[in-house]
């Protein structure tokens, strides 16, 4: 049989895909969020799943501006 859905094995099964990896500075980049903010980021992780990407949120691309300029 064939699946076109992503993420569907040969039996039916979901197997969702794995979540794409955080950036290096990742760690430090949450340690400057505030509870809520960190709360957001963890959401959105969990909620998009592979969809989510770190680099593009626009807070993660303003801090990184903002490091830049230091």
């Amino acid at each position: 049989m064939y699946y076109a859905t992503i993420g569907m094995n040969a039996i039916g099964i979901y197997n969702p895909l794995p979540k794409h990896p955080l950036p290096a500075d990742a760690a430090e980049f949450l340690a400057s969020l505030t509870p809520v903010e960190r709360k957001l980021q963890e959401l959105a992780r969990e909620g998009l799943g592979s969809s989510y990407f770190m680099e593009k949120t626009n807070g993660y691309k303003a801090w990184k501006a903002k490091q830049a300029k230091k």
